[in-house]
């Protein structure tokens, strides 16, 4: 049976790797009340990072070490921007709007 190819260099440079590690490093000063916010951001800030990373890339022609950055950058500060977003979408009082709809004529 060979052995699969796997290439310590590439997983380490890739933007979802990177995107894993600058999450992981956010957490330091992460909002969110709890684990499971916690965990809920490291998950969007690494999504962030694996769409946004290289379509900033492509966008911005970046070389495969500066993707690396952008990946660990977007996973970073993608944490934040998860949470921004799911504040407000715990804010929203969708009975209130639903009300308002079915009320007004």
């Amino acid at each position: 049976m060979p052995t699969p190819d796997i290439d310590p260099a590439r997983i380490a440079g890739h933007p979802v790797t990177a995107g894993v590690l600058g999450s992981l490093l956010g957490l330091r000063w992460a909002p969110g009340l709890s684990i499971v916010d916690k965990c809920l951001n490291v998950a969007g800030g690494t999504i962030v990072s694996a769409f946004g990373g290289p379509a900033l890339g492509e966008y911005l022609e970046l070389t495969p070490s500066q993707l690396a950055v952008a990946g660990l950058v977007l996973g970073l500060f993608g944490i934040s921007l998860v949470d921004a977003v799911m504040r407000a979408v715990r804010s929203i009082d969708l009975a209130s709007i639903i009300s308002s709809w079915t009320t007004r004529r």
